[in-house]
């Protein structure tokens, strides 16, 4: 969700210097719509401390963190912003420390998962959900977008992009402005399972809309999922969206059991952030709206669903 509700303070010129490099990148107007953002960040794993990172890095006004779990010894594998003594601790509180010292000029903070979180919505200029894979958390990222009404456009909203176009001869930049919409989350998943129900076209949806079909089945009292596991729950899930089981193979499965892969969070947390940045800055052309990220192949693939044919 990203507002257009920015102040108009200007950064200084000790900011200037230490954003000098990224400023050449996209512009002052640029670094100022980011000085003067308020982001909220919803979880804090490995993925969530890439993205963390990445944009206060970048020069946002503040981060607010929360996050309802503990940490445990796999967060302390995988999770940079986070202590090695921190063990039992609330993981948005255990990594303040260390996000703050990545931009002192960046307001880093944590905050509680209460009732009245949603009142607050307001006051940020973006909102960021990250969820773990599994039955419970998909159920939170739902009940965020569809019974929370201040935060409906969580998953939905749009960017404008500013193309500039020029005649080889008798040359004239101009500004054109186009904007994306993106649609519900829930109604872009119906589509996909509407699609389905044409067996002919579950071969052209990717593999990752059926492992991620497949996580949502899984406890998390499971975790770290083994493959037989995720084997039995990939039989149920491909007669309840009346697929063939050979769509996914022991290999692709096997990519989702056992512990987290710490290279994976690297590339789609610098993929997100950038896609973050373009909404705050109002800049660059917007990737679709389902990124999947295949860490085993090194490949992408990135859809619009639906296709939007104003974009």
């Amino acid at each position: 969700m990203v507002s257009d509700n920015l102040s108009n303070n200007l950064i200084t010129e000790e900011e200037a210097e230490l954003y000098d490099r990224q400023i050449r990148l996209w512009g002052i107007e640029s670094q100022n719509r980011l000085k003067q953002s308020n982001v909220l960040l919803l979880g804090m794993n490995a993925l969530a401390a890439e993205i963390a990172k990445n944009i206060v890095l970048a020069g946002i006004s503040s981060l607010t963190i929360i996050d309802g779990q503990q940490v445990t010894n796999d967060d302390l594998e995988n999770n940079f912003l986070i202590p090695r003594d921190s063990v039992g601790l609330n993981r948005a509180d255990a990594a303040i420390g260390r996000t703050q010292s990545l931009n002192p000029m960046v307001k880093v903070q944590s905050s509680e998962l209460g009732d009245d979180l949603k009142d607050k919505f307001q006051e940020y200029n973006l909102i960021i959900l990250i969820t773990e894979c599994s039955s419970v958390h998909f159920k939170q990222c739902e009940d965020v977008v569809v019974k929370k009404r201040s935060v409906a456009e969580l998953s939905s909203g749009s960017i404008q992009k500013i193309n500039k176009a020029s005649e080889p001869s008798n040359t004239e930049t101009v500004l054109v402005k186009k904007t994306f919409n993106y649609c519900h989350l829930l109604d872009s998943s119906c589509l996909i399972s509407n699609m389905l129900k044409n067996r002919s076209h579950a071969k052209y949806i990717p593999k990752g809309y059926f492992l991620m079909q497949v996580l949502s089945q899984c406890s998390i009292e499971e975790a770290p999922f083994t493959l037989p596991y995720l084997q039995s729950q990939w039989q149920k899930v491909s007669k309840i969206l009346d697929v063939d089981e050979t769509i996914l193979s022991i290999e692709d499965l096997e990519c989702c059991s056992g512990a987290t892969i710490p290279a994976v969070n690297p590339v789609l947390g610098g993929v997100v952030s950038q896609e973050i940045i373009r909404a705050i800055t109002r800049k660059g052309a917007p990737h679709g709206n389902w990124y999947f990220f295949n860490g085993s192949q090194c490949s992408v693939t990135v859809d619009w669903l639906p296709p939007d044919e104003k974009s």
